[in-house]
């Protein structure tokens, strides 16, 4: 019964360190600000145990959804830390010119922590008309 005991033991160890912590962090993307043809403002709250001053944050974006649920897009990084927020300023821009009035993007904040990335809800915005 002993040999079995210490195996056991440590396995189930195992599983308590390994859910603990890092899985906890949740990235909560808020409604995007200050929309215009050209930029706009999205802040972002982190859950969890998790410093920012010791990640690298921003905001993923891409008028294509799939490229932001892939983690891909084009990234704007954090402008501002406070705390568990932080803001990113989106630039609309191509290279060949300003995004068209109107056009949809998607867009959702991440987190690099410890080497491991970790994204919040997508949600979308329209840039400002003309």
């Amino acid at each position: 019964m002993k040999k079995h005991f210490l195996p056991t033991l440590l396995f189930v160890s195992s599983l308590f360190l390994f859910n603990a912590c890092e899985d906890d962090i949740e990235i909560i993307t808020d409604e995007a600000t200050n929309i215009t043809n050209y930029t706009a403002n999205v802040t972002c709250r982190v859950k969890g145990d998790v410093s920012l001053d010791d990640s690298e944050c921003g905001v993923l974006y891409s008028p294509n959804k799939g490229d932001v649920m892939s983690g891909a897009g084009f990234e704007a990084h954090a402008t501002s830390k406070d705390g568990n927020t932080f803001s990113s300023a989106l630039y609309f821009t191509t290279t060949e010119d300003i995004a068209a009035p109107g056009t949809k993007y998607f867009y959702c904040g991440y987190v690099l922590y410890h080497n491991n990335y970790y994204y919040g809800n997508v949600r979308s915005l329209r840039t400002a008309a003309k």
